[in-house]
Parts: C-alpha cells; sequence; structure tokens
C-alpha cells in the first residue's frame, strides 16, 4: 500500500515536501517529511488527530476523505504538530481503495509559500485580493463556508454576508470574486454608511457632464464593476428612499446617469454585507423587505471568533509569522498566561481586534515572548471582567481593603471587618493605622495627593490610572510580606490564578 501511495504522491506534486499515508482507522503508517527536524517517524501509529491535535474528525481531511471516499485536492491548512510546530501547508488528500474498499488515506503535503510560487503566484503584495485559501481556520463552520463559497463563486445569484465588524466579511467577498471567472475583472468595494445621503445616487449610478455646474462626465458603481463583482458594504446603512432605486437597478441590470436620457447596461455580480442581524434590520425597518429577497439568494453567516476558539492561537501563530516577516522581528510566541486570556477573552472586536492587539504588542515587545504587559490597556481592562467575573477587581477584597476614614478620624468597619474584629484578629485597625501612616508620609513628599476613602488619589492620573496603580502596589506589597504566591493570593483573597496573571500584567515578576 505504501508503495502505490508513494507513486501516486510524486503525481499530485513533483517537489513534494511531507508525505502521510494512514490506514482506514486513520492511524499513521507512514509519515516523512523531506526537511529535518520536523516530526516524521515517531509518528508511526498514532492516530492523524493525536498528530494533529487542533484537528478532529470532522476537520482532518485524511479522515473526511476515508470516510467519504472522494479525494481532496489543494486545501490550505495552518495548523500545529503534536511537537508544536506550526505548519503553513497545501495538501492534497486521495483515498487508497482495495477493489471499491477505502483502506486507507495519502496525503501530499507543500509549504504554502512554495504551493504560490509553483502556481506562478507572488507573495501578497498590499491591495491583492483575497483568496479562500486566506482564510485561516479549523472550525468546521468556516471549512463549509469555504466549501460552499467555492460552489457559488462562478453563478451570478446575489450573495449576502452577515457578521458582526471584524469577522471577515470583505475576505470572503474577496475570494468570492478571486476563485470566480470574473477574478480578472474590476472588484469594487463600497461602505454604504461613508457616503453622504446626497451624494449616494451620483456615486451609484453616474453624472452626465452639464448635468449640473461643474458636473463632467463619470461612471457610477455598477458601471465600474461591469463584468467583475460590487461589494456593498453595511447596505442596511442605506437611505430607505435610496434602496427603492438600487432594487430597480439590480433587477433591470441598467442604470441611468444623472442627466442622461440614456440608459446604460451592465453585468456586475452584486455582493452585499450586514453587520447587524437580517431579521433585527427587518423588524427594525431598517431596509425594504423586497430588497432584501432580492439581495439574499444566497446568505453565509460568519461565526463571530468566539464561537470558534480553537482558530484563536492558530490565528494567533499566524499573524506573529506576518508580524515578524513585515516588521522584522523575531518573536517566538505568547507567554501562557496570554494564551489563557486570549482563550478565554470575548473577542468582541473578532478576528481584527486580535490582528491588532498582536500589533500593538509587536511594537511594545522587547524579548521573544509576547507577555500581558506588552498588550493594549483598553484590552487588559476588558480581560478581568471576562475572565475573572466571580471576583472583586480590585486589590484588597474584604478586611484586607483600607477601611475609609470616617469624618472624626475614627475607622468604620464593613461587615467582614467585624467578622474579623470579633475573632480577636483585628486586621482592619492595623491596616487602617498603616495605611494612615502611609498617607502622612506622601501627603509630605508630594503635597498634590489627597486620602479619599483609604486610595491615594494621583489628580493627574484617570480614575483607571489610579486604580490601577493602587493595585500594583497592593499586590507588590502582599508579595513583599508573603514572599509567595499563594500565601499572597490567600492573603488578598483571590485565586492563585487570577495573582499570577496581575503579576505579569503590572511586571512584578
Amino acid at each position: 500500500m505504501i508503495t502505490n501511495a508513494l507513486v501516486q504522491a510524486r503525481q499530485l506534486y513533483e517537489d513534494t515536501d511531507g508525505v502521510l499515508v494512514c490506514d482506514k482507522y486513520g492511524y499513521v503508517e507512514y509519515l516523512k517529511w523531506f526537511h529535518e527536524g520536523f516530526l516524521s517517524d515517531e509518528a508511526i501509529g498514532m492516530h492523524v488527530t493525536e498528530v494533529y491535535p487542533e484537528l478532529d474528525n470532522q476537520t482532518s481531511s485524511i479522515m473526511r476523505v476515508i470516510e467519504s471516499g472522494v479525494p481532496r485536492f489543494d486545501e490550505r491548512q495552518v495548523i500545529h504538530n503534536c511537537k508544536g510546530e506550526l505548519l503553513d501547508i497545501v495538501s492534497s488528500t486521495i483515498p487508497l481503495l482495495a477493489g471499491s474498499e477505502v483502506v486507507g488515506a495519502m496525503t501530499s503535503t507543500i509549504f504554502y509559500d512554495k504551493y504560490r510560487a509553483g502556481k506562478g503566484l507572488p507573495k501578497r503584495r498590499q491591495g491583492e485580493l483575497y483568496t479562500l485559501d486566506d482564510i485561516i481556520s479549523q472550525d468546521p463552520i468556516m471549512i463549509a463556508l469555504k466549501e460552499r463559497c467555492a460552489l457559488i463563486a462562478n453563478n451570478d445569484s446575489p450573495v449576502l454576508l452577515y457578521g458582526e465588524t471584524g469577522t471577515g466579511k470583505e475576505l470572503f467577498a474577496q475570494s468570492l470574486h478571486t476563485c470566480s471567472h470574473r477574478a480578472k475583472k474590476p472588484f469594487i468595494s463600497q461602505n454604504c454608511a461613508a457616503i453622504p445621503e446626497s451624494l449616494l445616487e451620483g456615486i451609484f449610478f453616474g453624472v452626465e457632464k452639464g448635468s449640473f455646474t461643474g458636473a463632467e462626465n463619470r461612471k457610477g458603481l455598477f458601471e465600474l464593476a461591469d463584468g467583475g463583482t460590487l461589494f456593498l458594504d453595511e447596505i442596511n446603512s442605506m437611505d430607505i428612499s435610496m434602496q427603492a432605486k438600487l432594487l430597480k437597478a439590480i433587477e433591470e441590470q441598467q442604470v441611468r446617469r444623472i442627466g442622461s436620457a440614456k440608459s446604460t447596461h451592465f453585468h456586475t455580480r452584486i455582493i452585499c454585507a450586514m453587520n447587524k442581524s437580517p431579521a433585527e434590520v427587518l423588524r427594525a425597518g431598517l431596509m425594504r423587505t423586497d430588497l432584501f429577497y432580492r439581495i439574499c439568494v444566497v446568505r453565509i453567516d460568519i461565526p463571530p471568533l468566539r464561537d470558534r476558539k480553537p482558530d484563536v492561537m492558530i490565528l494567533t501563530d499566524y499573524f506573529i509569522n506576518h508580524f515578524n516577516r513585515t516588521m522584522g522581528k523575531s518573536i517566538r510566541g505568547v507567554s501562557a498566561l496570554v494564551k489563557m486570556t486570549f482563550q478565554n477573552y470575548n473577542w468582541k472586536g473578532n478576528v481584527r481586534e486580535l490582528k491588532n492587539t498582536l500589533e500593538y504588542a509587536f511594537n511594545l515587545c522587547q524579548g521573544n515572548i509576547i507577555n500581558m504587559g506588552d498588550l493594549p490597556d483598553i484590552l487588559q481592562e476588558d480581560l478581568e471582567p471576562q475572565i475573572f467575573p466571580q471576583e472583586n477587581s480590585g486589590c484588597f477584597p474584604g478586611p484586607s481593603l483600607p477601611a475609609a476614614p470616617a469624618p472624626d478620624g475614627r475607622v468604620r468597619k464593613g461587615k467582614n471587618d467585624m467578622e474579623e474584629a470579633r475573632a480577636g484578629e483585628g486586621n482592619a485597625g492595623r491596616l487602617a493605622a498603616r495605611t494612615k501612616k502611609l498617607s502622612e508620609n506622601r501627603e509630605e513628599r508630594t503635597g498634590e495627593r489627597e486620602c479619599l476613602s483609604g486610595y491615594f488619589y494621583d489628580e493627574h492620573l484617570s480614575l483607571t490610572e489610579n486604580t490601577a496603580a493602587y493595585e500594583k502596589e497592593a499586590i507588590r506589597r502582599a508579595l513583599e510580606r508573603t514572599d509567595s504566591i499563594t500565601e499572597a493570593a490567600r492573603l488578598l483573597r483571590i485565586s492563585r490564578q487570577t495573582l499570577s496573571y496581575k503579576i505579569e500584567k503590572y511586571r512584578l515578576n
């Protein structure tokens, strides 16, 4: 079986970088990378989903081919193997047959950069349109969406893309264009929310010379996209009165320029996108129902990043490689705490937010590992309530928090303080005394700070900055007092995991 498979592998790629052969159950019988250092012989006997832990039976090309008996060609994957090696590869997988029975599968793999070069495709230039290969995901829903795009690409039916901000709607729109017979024709993209209402008609339908003072002949978007694709983003933001004219143009495939008596025909595929739920848009009356049903012949719903958690680290590694190339750095990855927070973060801005977060970190990171302190402040502020919602975001919850002085100078005791006092521990009193002494010392040094309910408030800083400064100081003192993360966490009444996160956040390690 292996000999026959290798012959077929040579037929798939003349310059193969790797070959993998599995039996009908998905266990590796042969794996060979023609580059030193990559996982090879030690994978023999392992299941393919053990070799590539990010895959399962639904996302593994080999397992899908074994199940269906149908070959799959030129599939791009960005995945880690069980040794943690990142692979950006293009694979073709064929079933191995004994008569009519599938007895295994064979994958022939080539590195993506070599694949592009072999196809005569240069490395991506700025402004170049995306293809389906550029949609990086191991999520079954995303894989199914890519397959659907390949099926509908050469048709003329209008497509509606729905997805939150940052999910990649334009990436899908460009991919539909580049894998179709229109690829060499224009791709025109327009955000409908960015056009002033008074200019909408002229921009979409064009202007005839002399129609108003200073007017010159100018093609509209439909004419500019003739033969290609017109992508209308945030179409739900378009004025209702303009929607009726847009519907007429799409149905008749012709437009009349402002000031002209002659209609111009066009042949353009229409792809529209919304960042709000179509049901919500219709319910709110933001879109005509007749236009909606005209543009929503094929609908593609793009899932948010929070619903495809395994993709977070795949995309993280992809963007790290990207920024290493473009910014001339050699960052190897992210710390364990950054990985944990990335996997649990809500990513309201989706893939765009992840990319921008990593680009920010690349600007600040001075080593070869991205730490919590390299992340944007706004993300760090959002991280804590999302990841640790059960814990007080202050640094000294309960009795460890300095009590607020009353007008007469006595310390008010909260419920926990009273319980501690009744237990004879007296923590609140000691903390209040230390707070008062520290307050007096700082007042003497600066004269610019005032004590507000036990906090030293710097009027030159924001509330967030003051809170962070207090929290950092409290953690530093707890660590000095205990010389142990576990004991410091107990003193602060937060989990050890939360304290470790904050230590890295404030660079206290």
